[in-house]
């Protein structure tokens, strides 16, 4: 199916890894592995941590080491 938007990738994964964040917070609000969403997306970790950089420095998510 063709998309009449021309959305980029990084937009895409942007909101693919903060829907998974907040499914999350409803089933108990523990921090989530980026490893576990870039399984479940289908993008590399790499990608998914630089997209959770932006979102962090624009003040969305928290993170969190370990």
């Amino acid at each position: 199916m063709k998309s009449f938007l021309n959305v980029p990738k990084k937009v895409q994964y942007g909101l693919l890894l903060v829907s998974h964040l907040a499914e999350n917070v409803t089933t108990g609000g523990q921090p989530v592995a980026l490893d576990v969403v870039a399984e479940a997306t289908g993008a590399s970790q790499g990608f998914l941590e630089e997209i959770a950089g932006d979102l962090r420095r624009a003040g969305l998510i928290e993170g969190r080491r370990g």
